[in-house]
C-alpha cells in the first residue's frame, strides 16, 4: 500500500515538473485525513481553489484516508530517530500505525525530511532514490547498512563545522572498517549513507567541502 505524502499530491496537481509514474495512480493509496487538510490550505494559499478544486476532489477520492484518531496523535507526542516537524509527526504516527496494524506501507514523498525520518524507521520509499540516512552514536544500525549496501552505497564522513574532514568513500572502502574504529565508527564523526554517490556529493558540497572524495577508493 502506497502512502500517499503531500508534495507527491501537490506536484501531481500542479504540473510540477517532477511526477512519479503513472502506475503510482494505479495502486491503492493512503494517506492522513491532514493531507486533506493540507492540500486545501496550499491551494487556497496561491488562490488556485476554484481552478483546481475539481481536480483535488477527484485525487482524494482516489485515497483512503486514516482519522486522526488519538492513538496516532499520542504517537506524534513520542520521539522519532530524528527531529521531525509537527506534521511529519502526525504523517510518520499514521504509517507507523498502519504498519502495527498489518499494513505493508511504502511512502512515496519528495519531501527529503520526510523520507530520511522514514528510512530510519524502515519504512521503504517509492519508486525514488533512497533519502540519506545519518547514523550517530549508532553502531549496530550502522554496521547492518553497510553489510546490506556493501556493493552499491556510498558513506559520507560529517565531523560538525569542519568541511575540510568531509570523506566520501565506498561502504567497502578499507577506511571504514578499521579494526581500530570498531565500536566508535558512528562518533565523534555522524556517518551519512546513500545508495547515491551524487546525492552525497552535492551535500558535501553544500556544506563547504572542497575535495571530499576518498583517495583509496575513489567513489567517484
Amino acid at each position: 500500500m502506497i502512502y500517499l505524502d503531500t508534495s507527491v499530491a501537490l506536484a501531481r496537481l500542479l504540473a510540477e515538473d517532477r511526477q512519479p509514474p503513472d502506475s503510482l495512480w494505479t495502486q491503492s493509496l493512503i494517506s492522513s485525513r491532514l493531507l486533506e487538510y493540507e492540500l486545501w490550505t496550499r491551494l487556497h494559499a496561491l488562490r488556485l481553489g476554484a481552478s483546481h478544486g475539481d481536480a483535488a476532489r477527484i485525487l482524494l477520492a482516489k485515497l483512503a484516508l486514516v482519522e486522526l484518531a488519538p492513538p496516532i496523535l499520542a504517537r506524534a507526542l513520542e520521539p522519532f530517530p530524528m527531529a521531525v516537524r509537527t506534521l511529519d509527526a502526525i504523517h510518520l504516527s499514521a504509517m507507523e500505525y498502519l504498519r502495527n496494524n498489518g499494513q505493508t506501507i511504502v511512502l512515496a514523498s519528495y519531501d527529503n525530511r520526510l523520507n530520511e525520518v522514514a528510512a530510519k524507521m524502515r519504512i521503504a520509499l517509492f519508486d525514488q532514490q533512497q533519502a540519506p540516512i545519518t547514523f550517530q552514536d549508532e553502531e549496530a544500525e550502522y554496521e547492518a547498512w553497510l553489510q546490506q549496501h556493501a556493493a552499491e552505497g556510498f558513506v559520507m564522513n560529517n565531523l560538525e563545522f569542519q568541511p575540510e574532514h568531509i570523506r566520501i568513500h565506498r561502504a567497502t572502502c578499507r577506511h571504514l572498517h578499521r579494526p581500530q574504529d570498531h565500536r566508535k565508527r558512528t562518533k565523534p564523526y555522524k556517518k551519512i549513507v546513500s545508495a547515491s554517490y551524487r546525492q552525497l556529493f552535492d551535500m558535501a558540497a553544500a556544506l563547504g567541502a572542497e575535495n571530499p572524495n576518498c583517495k583509496i577508493c575513489s567513489p567517484n
